[in-house]
C-alpha cells in the first residue's frame, strides 16, 4: 500500500512508513485464495508476497515446468473481488479500465525484451478473472527499503557494488529508448546471493532525446525529478539518474531526501555524513540537480563520478566483522566508557565514525539516523544534539582549573539503566488536524434511503419431477444373448452330455445365456451413467443458485450495510478499540526494544562467564530478546539452573519495561485515522441504494442463467431417455 502522507510504497505487513513515520491503517485482504489455479490449471497460488496500490504479487508454482515463480496481478487498492472475478468501481469506465490493463501488459512486453541479471525476468502474461497477470521470476531476498528500515544506512563500498549492477540495467534500458521513471528503494530487490535487481516496470515509457514527450504524470516525492511533475516535457536518462541519486542519498544518510519541488523552492539538500567518500558526494549532488542539463547525461558518466569513492574507501580501515564497534574500540585503544565520554564531550563526532560502526550504533539505539545521542534518554524525551568537537587552545593556561562536580555513576555501554526503555526513533511528522466524525443524524438519513429500496421477488427455480431412468430389454439385446447361448450350447453338446446328461446340458445352456446377457448390454449402461451424471449436475446447479438468488444477494448486502451503520453510530467504541490495539503494540515495542538493549555480558547472571557467553553467541543469542527456554535446553553445557537464572533475568527486564510504559493516548493522529476510516464507511453507506440495486440485478441475471442451464440439462436428459426406451419389447 502507499503511505497517505508521502505516497511511498510501503512493504506488506509494515505498520509505520519507513520514510515519514506515518502510522498506517490496515486494509481488507482482497487477495486470491491459496490453492487457486490460473491459466487452465498451469499455475497454483501458494501465498501472497506483497500488495501495492496497483497490484498484488503472489508466490506460485508452475505445475507444467515444476518451478517456483512470482505472479503479479493487476488489482488497484479501490477495486473489489467477487470470488475470483475482479469487480472494478462503477465510476471507472470500460475504456479507462482497458487502458489500465493495456499499460499493465506493456510492462510484461518491455521486460520480456531483456535478459540481464539486474532486470527482473518475465516468463509469461495472460488475462483471466477480468484482469491481467504477469508471470515473473521469484526473487528471494528483500527490498532496499526493507534493508534501510532495519539498518538505516548502507556502507559506501556495498552501495558502489549495488550501483554498478543497477547501472548495467539502466544502460540497457536507455539504449533501447526506455525510461524506468520510478526508481526508489522499494523497487530494488537485494537477493541473498548479492544480486541487485530492478523491478516494477509498470511506469516504463519510451522517449526520444531532445523532444517533448507526453507521459502519464508519476511522482514519488523525494525520488522523482522536477520534469516528472508535468504531464509533458523533455525527459531522458538524466530523469532516471536523478531518482538513482536520490536512492543512494537515502541509503547513505538514512533519510529520504527533500522533494524536487522543495529543492526548486530553495530548500537545501542536507549534507551527507562527513565520512562519505568524495566521489559519492559529488556524484549524488550532481545527479540531483534541478535542471536536466546539469546532471550526468549517461549512466557511464554517472558511474565515472563514483569511481573515486572506491579508492578513498579502500584507504580507510574496515570493521566488517560481527562486532564492528568492539573492533573499532580496539583500533582506537580505548574502553567503552571512554568512548561514551568522548561522544558526550564531542571529541569523537558521530559523522566521523566508520559507516559500519555508525550502523551498529543505530541498530542498538545508541544514536538515531540524524546522529543524535539517545543512549541516556527515555521514551518521549527529545535526544540531545552532540556538542561540536573542541578546538585545543594554542597556549594552554596553567591557572585554569576544571570545575569539580560530584561523581556520577557510569553506565556500561551494553547495560543501560533498567528502568528506562529504549528511545523511540525520532519523527518530524506533524500531528494531523483533528477531523470530525460523521454526524449521527446524517447516518440515520442515509439509512432511511437504504430502507426505501424494495426487496426483490423470491425467484425459485422450478424443476419438474424427473422420470426414473430404467433399463429396458430390446429385441436386439435379447437376440444377441440367445444366439450367443445357442452357439455356445452347440459347442458344449459334443462334450457335456457324456458327463452330465441331457438335463445338465439344458441347465448349462440357459445359464450361459443369462450370464452373457449383461455383458452384451454395454450401450444401455453407458446411457444410464450419463443420465445419473446429469441428475447430479441438476442438483448441484439448484444448490449453487440458492445462495446466489436475488433475495439472498439483497439480504447479504443489507447485512453488510447494517454493520457499517452500527460502526458509524458508535465512533467512540471504534476509537477505543483502536487505542487498545495501539496500546498493546506500543507496550510490546517498548518491551522488545528494552530486551534488545540488554546484551549478555559476563557476570550478569551467576554461573554465566566468558566461555558460556561465547557459547551462547555461537548459537545466535546475544541479547535478552533471543533468550528462550527451548533453544537454551539444546545447548550443551547450559544446565537447568542456568536456564532458570537467564529466564528470570529476562523476566525482570520485561517487568521493569512494563512498569515504565507511560500512559498511552492515540492523540490527534489516531483520531484522524479513525475519522478517515469512518468517512470511508460513510461513503459506502451513501452508495447503499445503488449497491442494493446492483445486487438485485446480479441476482436476477444469475436466475436467468441458472434457468437456462437447467433447461439445457433437462433437454439433454430427455434425449437420453428416448434413446434408452427405443426398441423396447
Amino acid at each position: 500500500m502507499n503511505c497517505p502522507m508521502c505516497q511511498l510504497l510501503v512493504p506488506e505487513g509494515r505498520t509505520i512508513c519507513p520514510a515519514c513515520g506515518w502510522t498506517l491503517t490496515s486494509t481488507l485482504d482482497d487477495s486470491l485464495t491459496i490453492g487457486i489455479l490460473l491459466k487452465n490449471g498451469q499455475f497454483r497460488i501458494e501465498r501472497k508476497l506483497g500488495q501495492g496500490g496497483f497490484g498484488i504479487t503472489y508466490l506460485a508454482t508452475d505445475l507444467t515446468l515444476g518451478r517456483t515463480i512470482a505472479i503479479k496481478e493487476l488489482f488497484q487498492s479501490d477495486w473489489k473481488r467477487q470470488g475470483k472475478m475482479l469487480q472494478t468501481p462503477i465510476k471507472l469506465a470500460a475504456s479507462e479500465f482497458q487502458e489500465i490493463k493495456d499499460k499493465f501488459l506493456q510492462e510484461g512486453r518491455v521486460l520480456a525484451g531483456f535478459s540481464d541479471p539486474s532486470i527482473v525476468q518475465v516468463y509469461d502474461q495472460f488475462s483471466e478473472n477480468n484482469t491481467a497477470y504477469l508471470v515473473m521470476e521469484y526473487l528471494q531476498g528483500e527490498s532496499l527499503a526493507e534493508r534501510l528500515t532495519r539498518e538505516h544506512i548502507i556502507s559506501a563500498e556495498e552501495l558502489l557494488t549495488l550501483t554498478r549492477q543497477l547501472g548495467q540495467a539502466l544502460r540497457l534500458l536507455h539504449d533501447r529508448g526506455h525510461l524506468h521513471r520510478d526508481i526508489k528503494p522499494d523497487n530494488i530487490i537485494l537477493e541473498k546471493g548479492g544480486r541487485a535487481v530492478l523491478i516494477d516496470f509498470g511506469s516504463a515509457r519510451q522517449f526520444q532525446a531532445g523532444k517533448t514527450t507526453h507521459m502519464t504524470r508519476l511522482v514519488t516525492p523525494g525520488y522523482a525529478p522536477l520534469e516528472q511533475y508535468a504531464a509533458s516535457g523533455r525527459v531522458g536518462p538524466p530523469t532516471d539518474l536523478y531518482a538513482l541519486g536520490a536512492t543512494l542519498y537515502h541509503a547513505l544518510s538514512g533519510q529520504m531526501p527533500p522533494s524536487a519541488s522543495d529543492l526548486f523552492n530553495g530548500v537545501a539538500l542536507p549534507p551527507l555524513p562527513t565520512g562519505t567518500p568524495g566521489g559519492l558526494i559529488t556524484g549524488i549532488e550532481t545527479a540531483m540537480q534541478i535542471r536536466m542539463q546539469d546532471r550526468p547525461q549517461t549512466v557511464d558518466e554517472f558511474l565515472r563520478m563514483l569511481t573515486s569513492a572506491a579508492d578513498a574507501q579502500q584507504s580507510k580501515p574496515r570493521f566488517a566483522g560481527p562486532k564492528p564497534l568492539l573492533d573499532y574500540l580496539k583500533y582506537l585503544g580505548i574502553s567503552p566508557d571512554t568512548f561514551l565520554d568522548r561522544l558526550e564531550e564531542g571529541s569523537i563526532q558521530v559523522s566521523e565514525l566508520p559507516p559500519e560502526v555508525r550502523a551498529e550504533l543505530i541498530r542498538t539505539k545508541w544514536i538515531n539516523a540524524q546522529g543524535q545521542l539517545t543512549f541516556r534518554y527515555a521514551w518521549g524525551n527529545q535526544p540531545r544534539q552532540q556538542p561540536p568537537k573542541p578546538i585545543a587552545s594554542p597556549i594552554p593556561s596553567s591557572t585554569s582549573k576544571k570545575p569539580t562536580s560530584p561523581a556520577q555513576p557510569r553506565q556500561p555501554i551494553w547495560t543501560p539503566h533498567h528502568s528506562q526503555p529504549a528511545p523511540l526513533p525520532p519523527t518530524s511528522t506533524p500531528s494531523p488536524p483533528l477531523v470530525a466524525f460523521p454526524d449521527v443524524a446524517d447516518v440515520n438519513q442515509l439509512w432511511l434511503a437504504i430502507c426505501k429500496v424494495p426487496k426483490p421477488d423470491d425467484l425459485t427455480l422450478k424443476v419438474s419431477v424427473l422420470n426414473p431412468a430404467r433399463k429396458k430389454i430390446t429385441y436386439r439385446t435379447f437376440l444377441r444373448a440367445m444366439l450367443c447361448a445357442f452357439f455356445t450350447g452347440l459347442w458344449a453338446a459334443f462334450f457335456l452330455p457324456i458327463y452330465f446328461g441331457q438335463v445338465g446340458y439344458l441347465w448349462i445352456l440357459f445359464s450361459i445365456g443369462g450370464a452373457v446377457y449383461p455383458f452384451l448390454d454395454k450401450g444401455d449402461q453407458k446411457i444410464l451413467s450419463q443420465i445419473e451424471g446429469i441428475d447430479q449436475q441438476l442438483k448441484a446447479r439448484q444448490m449453487s443458485y440458492e445462495g446466489e438468488s436475488p433475495i439472498k444477494r439483497f439480504e447479504i448486502q443489507i447485512r453488510e450495510l447494517e454493520q457499517i451503520k452500527t460502526q458509524l453510530l458508535k465512533p467512540t467504541a471504534l476509537l477505543t478499540e483502536r487505542e487498545q490495539t495501539a496500546r498493546k503494540k506500543y507496550t510490546q515495542q517498548v518491551i522488545e526494544a528494552e530486551l534488545r538493549r540488554h546484551r549478555l555480558e559476563p557476570g550478569l547472571v551467576p554461573g554465566v562467564g566468558v566461555q558460556r557467553i561465547k557459547t551462547l553467541n555461537q548459537y545466535g543469542i546475544h541479547t535478552a530478546f533471543e533468550l528462550n527456554r527451548k533453544p537454551l535446553a539444546r545447548i550443551s553445557g547450559i544446565g537447568e539452573k542456568i536456564i532458570r537464572d537467564l529466564m528470570a533475568w529476562r523476566s525482570s527486564i520485561e517487568r521493569s519495561a512494563q512498569t515504565s510504559v507511560k500512559p498511552f493516548s492515540g492523540g490527534q493522529q489516531l483520531h484522524a485515522e479513525v475519522a478517515r476510516e469512518l468517512w470511508n464507511l460513510r461513503a459506502m453507506l451513501a452508495d447503499g441504494p445503488q449497491l442494493l440495486q446492483v445486487a438485485t440485478t446480479e441476482g436476477i441475471n444469475n436466475y436467468k442463467q441458472a434457468e437456462a442451464d437447467i433447461q439445457a440439462l433437462l433437454g439433454e436428459r430427455e434425449g437420453l431417455l428416448k434413446r434408452l426406451q427405443s426398441e423396447k419389447i
